[in-house]
């Protein structure tokens, strides 16, 4: 352990200390390849510091509080690829790996009084595992903190082969103990990754986010073609609904998934047009017609997976597949349909993805591509042989650690094609990672499982990187509970300055749903949408920097569920979500007021220097525009000044009391305060 003031390159905190292992194998015939390191037991959580909490990177974040009762829940217990598993020790691990289904390299443990902060600031981008312990000493406590306690473990494994005779030293670990806020370590995370692992715009042939981009506020996806239960819809009835959906959600980004060879989910990865739904001139026809009418088309690839049906499965699905070290391959079922995980450290499979990618946009006129799962599904190990991933300066030795590196080369290679064809040509994937997010145009981040979602958590790290989020009824979740849980997603959207996923069949005939029921959530996205279209310029130029700088007038458990705060140099905006006077749905207080710090804080490269010239503090004249998104009425547009606090902040009112004649706020709306300074 050292000081990390003797690693200037991290870009860490000086109060920080930098761990690494030096390994020799001294073996004569046998390869390392797991290190799991450092691995911090004991931690232990001190009740009179308030709740614990852990903020943990699946996906696009999540928060839970008391973690070690949480983690080893029959709810995390039974978590899909993400869950908690009892072990043979007795103790309780949850492992996700990087870069995936873990979004980032790092994690956090804290309460009110302060936190543990371990990360990877490995420069080769390894897959690496987040490890999360729970131990337990006695097999009969409860779910509680008691006696004897239930301690956490938080640790960090690198695949990595070490040959025999070999040695190596594992990339940096970072450990930092601060004062309880999750922020801290997200902005010392960015700041390695500004060093490590930010994205060669030449490489790419440009930015990975075109500039017309930035006004889109909604993307139309469509999965209606053909599914398991047959055809639903041809090619041919594709422009009738092109316009109908883009005139009634005013959106112009065309989504088409289904569309290949048998369908959704299936005979993957034959990536030709289906010809039940009509021929490849008809896909064609489907994609000038949209761009006649000013829109633009992506197409689905899905970018992980081989169907073991398929007739090519014993030759190229053998061929590609990530093979374990025994040999066996990894499956993952969909449906009725069972998969190969592909290996994309493997040129032959990256080789296929590019020329599919390149084909769609050469024959059909596409202007994205949606690479399926690259953020999202497990990454793996590969022991296959005869894959092209083989360790620097051991030819005969397969390098089991390179899942990264392949996608990243998929990624920036099809990025160079695509733009070579069209200049304006951008790149999707599912869900989240920093080393591909940062290099395509936006991630789509969903609303499945209910779990301890916390998007802050990604967005606050990458606030530059786009998300699209899902603005669609949770169907695994029960029906009394849907409503209110769209009504939350969407807000989260709006809050996160997301692009709003609008699937149309689901957001106009949701399972279970009554027609009074439908026809509320309907009425909130067509409140919402012009509001999000008026401030994606806005967005555009800020920066969001959570809920930092803002002072709720009431206290809330979770403010980042009621306003987030976006910062430029001259500027500031935030957007609300207030309930209305009194009480809000979950009960807790209604946000009245709220209050702006201009000064910097935290990061200035987070929040910005508002304060003046060069941060000299020299005074400014403020003007405020107030948009208020209304159900069921029109867009409202207001004017007013900001008052000074004698604490130097400045306070918005949301709303003047009752009978005052000022404008007033009804429940369900939702607002936007943009203040521009001037100097005096």
């Amino acid at each position: 352990m050292t000081p990390a003031a003797l690693h200037p390159d991290l870009g860490c905190d000086p109060s920080a200390s930098v761990w690494k292992l030096q390994l020799h194998n001294g073996t004569g015939d046998m390869a390392i390849v797991e290190v799991l390191f450092p691995l911090l037991r004991g931690l232990l959580w001190s009740p009179p510091a308030g709740e614990d909490r852990l903020v943990y990177p699946h996906h696009a974040g999540e928060k839970c509080s008391r973690p070690a009762d949480t983690y080893r829940s029959e709810r995390y217990q039974r978590f899909s690829r993400a869950e908690t598993v009892r072990e043979a020790s007795g103790r309780y691990a949850r492992e996700i790996t990087y870069c995936g289904l873990a979004s980032m390299m790092w994690m956090d443990y804290f309460d009110d009084a302060g936190g543990l902060y371990l990360a990877s600031a490995d420069p080769e981008f390894l897959l690496t595992g987040l490890r999360v312990e729970v131990h337990v000493p006695a097999e009969a406590v409860p779910l509680r903190y008691d006696e004897p306690p239930a301690t956490l473990g938080l640790g960090l494994r690198k695949f990595r082969p070490v040959a025999p005779g070999e040695s190596w030293t594992t990339p940096p670990a970072l450990v930092a103990f601060h004062d309880g806020d999750w922020h801290w370590g997200a902005r010392q995370y960015r700041a390695w990754f500004d060093r490590a692992g930010m994205p060669d715009l030449e490489r790419l042939g440009g930015s990975p986010r075109p500039q017309d981009l930035d006004r889109e506020a909604a993307m139309l996806p469509f999965y209606e073609l053909r599914r398991e239960t047959g055809v639903l819809h041809r090619f041919d009835e594709l422009p009738a609904i092109y316009d109908r959906i883009s005139a009634r959600y005013h959106a112009r980004h065309f989504f088409i998934a289904g569309w290949n060879r048998s369908g959704f989910d299936s005979q993957y990865p034959e990536y030709h047009p289906d010809m039940d739904l009509g021929s490849p001139m008809d896909l064609k026809r489907v994609v000038d017609h949209v761009a006649a009418r000013g829109g633009f088309t992506t197409f689905y690839i899905n970018s992980r997976l081989f169907d073991r049906s398929s007739f090519f499965h014993p030759t190229l699905g053998r061929e590609w597949a990530i093979q374990d070290a025994d040999g066996s391959t990894h499956q993952e079922k969909y449906g009725p349909v069972e998969f190969d995980v592909c290996c994309p450290a493997h040129r032959g499979w990256q080789k296929h993805l590019l020329d599919f990618a390149e084909w769609m946009v050469r024959a059909y006129g596409a202007r994205g591509i949606y690479y399926d799962q690259l953020g999202s599904a497990t990454p793996w190990a590969c022991y296959h042989p005869g894959h092209t991933h083989q360790a620097r300066g051991h030819p005969d030795t397969v390098h089991n650690g390179l899942y990264n590196q392949g996608y990243v080369a998929l990624i920036e290679e099809a990025s160079r094609r695509l733009r070579a064809i069209r200049p304006d040509s951008f790149l999707m994937i599912e869900n989240c990672g920093d080393l591909y997010s940062t290099r395509v145009w936006g991630s789509l981040v969903w609303n499945g499982t209910l779990y301890d979602e916390f998007f802050n958590l990604f967005k606050y790290t990458f606030p530059e990187v786009v998300l699209i989020q899902m603005i669609q009824t949770r169907s695994g979740a029960p029906i009394e509970e849907q409503e209110a849980l769209f009504r939350r997603d969407l807000d989260s959207a709006w809050l996160l300055g997301s692009v709003f996923w609008l699937h149309a069949p689901r957001l106009e005939a949701p399972p279970g749903l009554t027609p009074r029921q439908v026809t509320r959530t309907l009425q909130q996205v067509d409140a919402i949408l012009p509001l999000r279209q008026t401030i994606a310029p806005v967005l555009a130029r800020t920066r969001f920097v959570d809920t930092e700088g803002l002072w709720l007038a009431a206290k809330v458990d979770e403010p980042h569920r009621f306003a987030s705060h976006w910062v430029g140099k001259d500027e500031h905006l935030v957007l609300l979500v207030p309930r209305g006077a009194g009480r809000n749905g979950n009960g807790q207080p209604a946000v009245d007021s709220v209050e702006v710090q201009l000064q910097p804080h935290g990061s200035s490269a987070h929040t910005g220097d508002a304060s003046g010239e060069h941060g000299t503090g020299r005074a400014r004249s403020w003007r405020v525009h107030r948009y208020v998104a209304r159900v069921g009425g029109a867009l409202e547009h207001y004017e007013l000044s900001l008052r000074a606090t004698p604490h130097g902040r400045l306070c918005l009112d949301l709303w003047a009391p009752k009978g005052s004649g000022g404008p007033s706020v009804t429940p369900g709306d939702w607002e936007a305060w943009h203040m521009e300074g001037q100097r005096s």
